[in-house]
């Protein structure tokens, strides 16, 4: 099993989760050090100094790969973190001119900004 770390559309009850694969939800925490942005129907981060609203999410190996093909396909890196004794993976947009172009979500919750659809 791998960890990851979700703010966006991989969330519980958003339209991502469990598209790739199963992804089994842990917990819901907050992450110092990020900023997250709105580029439109999805969201990125880039390291800042927001808190950020985060799941920490189980996966399996297939899993995890297709979230990483959709993840960095779409223009983001894979950065591990240690949290709560866990290593997980966490996704950051690479291009740092979002926050010169795109909106803030200054509450770090993309859930606030979006609201997650039901199914």
């Amino acid at each position: 099993m791998k960890n990851i770390l979700v703010y966006g559309s991989l969330r519980k009850d958003h339209y991502n989760f469990n598209r790739c694969g199963k992804q089994k939800f842990v917990k819901a925490m907050k992450l110092n050090g990020y900023d997250l942005f709105s580029l439109g129907s999805y969201p990125a981060i880039l390291e800042g100094k927001g808190d950020l609203v985060v799941e920490l999410h189980e996966v399996d190996d297939l899993t995890h790969k297709n979230i990483q093909r959709m993840e960095l396909g779409a223009g983001y890196s894979e950065k591990p973190i240690e949290v709560d004794g866990v290593t997980a993976s966490l996704y950051v947009f690479n291009n740092k001119n979002i926050a010169k172009t795109q909106t803030q979500v200054k509450s770090g919750d993309w859930s606030d900004f979006k609201k997650p659809l039901k199914f």
